[in-house]
């Protein structure tokens, strides 16, 4: 993880790698993005860098 919970993030700044741990089949990342105390969809806010 490269933010934790309360940080201020910019755009282009890397939040977080994808990886496989524990019993996974695949690589996969778990997100969750509060804006004004709800929670809302983070693909508005997330470009995927391959």
């Amino acid at each position: 993880m490269q933010v934790h919970k309360g940080d201020s993030v910019k755009q282009g700044m890397v939040i977080a790698l994808m990886g496989s741990t524990g019993k996974s089949t695949a690589r996969h990342l778990h997100i969750s993005v509060i804006v004004n105390g709800a929670y809302v969809n983070p693909a508005q806010f997330l470009t995927p860098n391959h």
